[in-house]
């Protein structure tokens, strides 16, 4: 009964729930204990309390300081404020808990998707060789690739391309304009792509991982020689390469200019020293004959998405309205294993073209098996103004294709 009473005179002096509510109290409960009453510590909480100063709660707390229940037992109230953990705890406390998961042996639904152990950079790329080459890894996507699921000619160009910019950039040769230096710059110079011989030995497949290497040979006063090489990835199996020239264009004029010896200085640490991986035929490439054409495709135009920053057409381009002309019987059987460009006039938005082609050369292997066709192209504006000419190599489609 002693112990009754003690408790509820006790919990008398305690605050009511709605002032507990806006404050934390951490009461202490001195009990006897048995007959030498030894005093004895309980903490009671109040399971609603929240952290707040509150000067009514201060004043009923305040008379029960030094209160004495007169049978031994005493309330003590104790204030303390419960602080919150810090945000810094809980979020690190949320990562760990992340970084379990993923370590766990969880099964998802992806698992069993063959799965590519290989590191690319298709964000950034390496220099390597003692600085000359530039090294670039890339992934070949669903969009990339025709019906064969392999990659097109277009997109090996795409990446030549996008190797070349940003090699420059890595040697810091990549100034404000798109693709110029920056005496370029000054000079508002741009490059602009005269040349271009590209041999591919086999187009890789979708999800296929390849490696792009680029670098630059001087070419006198003509302008600048870029060079790459592909080859797969995991294999390194090679896959292509190619070898263009380059030369200035006023951004104004439209006019090529001479390399500058001031200029040629500024890339001549960075160039390679060699022959080139590509024969570079010194001989331009001969005109087709637009009245005797085999095959004439007319009604061509750019696309607004075919411009460049330069605001002609991309020479990337250029190689569709090529291959357009190409009979549909021969794509089908046949694949482009090697095509040679010269660019003579840069294209615009308005303009309208015409795409011609003549097959030149047929049964290029020994035997009574067909083993490749050429073509001659011819690009022309409406005019008659030339603006690009090309020979292509064609080869059948199980040449150089390895099976599953």
């Amino acid at each position: 009964m002693t112990m009754a009473a003690t408790s509820t005179s006790s919990m008398a002096f305690l605050p009511s729930t709605s002032s507990l509510a806006r404050e934390p109290v951490n009461c202490w409960m001195v009990t006897p204990n048995k007959s030498n009453f030894r005093k004895k510590a309980i903490p009671v909480v109040h399971p609603h309390a929240h952290p707040q100063n509150n000067e009514e709660h201060a004043d009923i707390v305040k008379p029960a300081q030094n209160m004495n229940c007169g049978n031994g037992t005493m309330l003590l109230p104790k204030r303390r404020t419960i602080e919150p953990p810090p945000f810094r705890d809980l979020l690190l406390s949320k990562m760990s808990w992340v970084v379990a998961a993923s370590k766990s042996k969880w099964t998802r639904p992806y698992d069993n998707i063959r799965q590519s152990k290989i590191t690319l950079d298709p964000c950034g790329g390496k220099m390597v060789q003692g600085g000359l080459v530039f090294r670039q890894s890339f992934l070949i996507r669903s969009y990339e690739i025709g019906t064969d699921s392999r990659a097109t000619i277009e997109t090996i160009m795409n990446y030549l391309q996008e190797t070349k910019l940003n090699h420059f950039r890595a040697v810091g040769l990549l100034d404000q304009g798109f693709g110029s230096t920056p005496e370029m710059t000054k000079r508002n110079l741009v490059w602009v792509l005269r040349k271009m011989h590209v041999v591919v030995d086999d187009y890789p497949r979708w999800n296929d991982a390849i490696e792009v290497d680029t670098w630059i040979f001087p070419l006198g006063r003509d302008g600048q020689r870029q060079e790459w090489f592909i080859r797969d990835l995991k294999t390194r199996k090679p896959i292509a390469k190619a070898t263009s020239v380059f030369v200035l264009m006023d951004k104004e004029t439209r006019r090529l200019p001479k390399f500058l010896e001031i200029m040629r200085r500024e890339s001549e640490a960075h160039a390679m020293k060699g022959d080139p991986i590509v024969p570079v035929e010194n001989t331009k490439l001969r005109r087709l004959d637009a009245e005797r054409a085999d095959h004439v495709r007319t009604g061509l135009a750019p696309r607004w998405r075919d411009l460049d920053v330069n605001r002609h057409v991309n020479n990337t381009k250029f190689i569709n309205w090529i291959v357009e002309v190409i009979p549909q019987s021969i794509l089908e059987s046949h694949e482009l294993h090697d095509v040679n460009i010269e660019f003579r006039r840069e294209c615009g938005k308005d303009s309208s073209l015409r795409s011609l082609s003549t097959e030149v050369r047929d049964d290029l292997g020994d035997g009574e098996a067909k083993e490749g066709i050429e073509f001659d192209h011819l690009l022309l504006l409406e005019d008659g103004s030339e603006i690009a000419r090309a020979r292509t190599k064609w080869r059948p489609r199980h040449s150089g294709i390895a099976t599953d």
